[in-house]
C-alpha cells in the first residue's frame, strides 16, 4: 500500500491509525 496500488484492511489499518495516533502508546505494547 506504500505505492499507493492498495491500501490496508482490518487490523493493519486499526494498527496504522493507531501508530499514527499515539505512537509512543503502540511502541509501549508491542515491548510489553
Amino acid at each position: 500500500w506504500e505505492q499507493g496500488r492498495r491500501s490496508p484492511t482490518g487490523p493493519a489499518k486499526a494498527l496504522l491509525r493507531a501508530i499514527a495516533n499515539d505512537p509512543q502508546h503502540v511502541l509501549q505494547a508491542l515491548n510489553r
